[in-house]
């Protein structure tokens, strides 16, 4: 809350230059601004080639991604080519039983080695290309990133693709990276990325909340920051030569997903990957209490005029219906009000049974 409150206080003027701006995913509904230095962005890309290369990635292999792509005309292709990745990126919103020989077909001409994205948008298509799996033999590798990955997920993936799963834990804000071990066992934390803190939540508990101090990012840097995460210890000591304990799983990034009337489930970071466009939002909600149905609940900034509210709102209205679909009823305005956990806090998805 201190970072989006005071963002423009904790940048450095003397690492403006060469820095880029950035924005997360807004995974607790309230998106937040960072500016991130060139450096810290190649170590960032290097990290990942790094983590990639567990299971034979090697520059210029081909690639299937199913996150961020959103089609923005109804009669637009569920998938996209962006040649300077080499990688063909797949939505996962119209990702349901009665599209999957589309999504199949094309996946089968392009023959990415691996495959990368949402575990909730992965889980989905392995379901679905369980019956197809001995046609997928060339996919070497799956890589799960921005949601907590579950243990159902990782079985139907593994189910459909093998052993081949390799989950990253890491964050816009440039603070930490955990990764998982070449071989499958574990996850650890890459040590010359950022320094991490796992502080006692109870005594009689593995769990752990996470605290991060970034090291390559001194334009804005942040120190002790909480992550909101808890981590699940596998050890409480390092092993000889490591720095830090085994990890055996990460916590705190898992929404619901939104269910259509055609049997598709929507994973929620793709509307946080929207709305993380829209800065005048301070906080947002989704609230799906029956099929066709789903409520979204913007609070905006003080300053933000009426007039720029409702230009908003009429744009976001036609981009969420597009991702929902024609048969959900959209209803999406201005609240000063928010469905609270028993904790007390505000999930930006409530998904009620129906």
């Amino acid at each position: 809350q201190e970072l989006r409150e005071h963002a423009d206080e904790m940048v450095d003027s003397r690492f403006v230059r060469h820095s880029v701006t950035a924005t997360t995913s807004g995974s607790t509904g309230e998106p937040t601004r960072l500016r991130l230095s060139a450096r810290y962005v190649a170590l960032d890309y290097a990290c990942m080639f790094r983590h990639w290369a567990k299971a034979g990635y090697s520059f210029g292999y081909r690639f299937g991604a199913f996150r961020t792509y959103a089609p923005k005309k109804a009669d637009a292709p569920f998938w996209k080519f962006r040649r300077i990745q080499n990688t063909l990126y797949f939505s996962a919103y119209q990702l349901r039983p009665d599209t999957y020989q589309d999504y199949m077909e094309v996946l089968l001409r392009y023959k990415p080695k691996f495959l990368r994205g949402y575990p909730s948008a992965l889980a989905v298509f392995a379901d679905l290309a369980f019956e197809d799996r001995n046609r997928l033999s060339f996919v070497r590798g799956v890589f799960t990133a921005s949601e907590t990955l579950g243990h159902v997920e990782r079985e139907s993936i593994e189910r459909t693709f093998g052993p081949v799963v390799y989950d990253w834990y890491g964050m816009t804000e440039p603070a930490v990276v955990i990764t998982e071990r070449r071989e499958q066992d574990c996850m650890r934390v890459e040590w010359f990325y950022g320094f991490p803190e796992f502080l006692k939540t109870r005594d009689d508990s593995n769990l752990r909340s996470l605290v991060a101090t970034s090291l390559h990012n001194p334009v804005m840097p942040l120190i002790r920051y909480e992550t909101g995460d808890a981590i699940e210890l596998l050890n409480e000591n390092p092993e000889i030569g490591e720095l830090y304990p085994d990890i055996r799983a990460v916590f705190g990034r898992k929404d619901q997903v939104i269910r259509t009337p055609e049997g598709g489930r929507l994973p929620s970071l793709n509307f946080h990957s929207l709305l993380q466009e829209y800065g005048e939002i301070l906080r947002f909600q989704f609230i799906q209490d029956a099929i066709d149905r789903v409520e979204v609940r913007l609070l905006f900034r003080m300053e933000i005029e009426s007039k720029k509210k409702d230009v908003i709102v009429r744009a976001l209205d036609e981009e969420i219906g597009a991702r929902l679909g024609p048969s959900i009823c959209l209803g999406i305005g201005e609240a000063t009000s928010f469905v609270r956990s028993g904790e007390g806090k505000i999930n930006p998805f409530v998904v009620r049974d129906f």
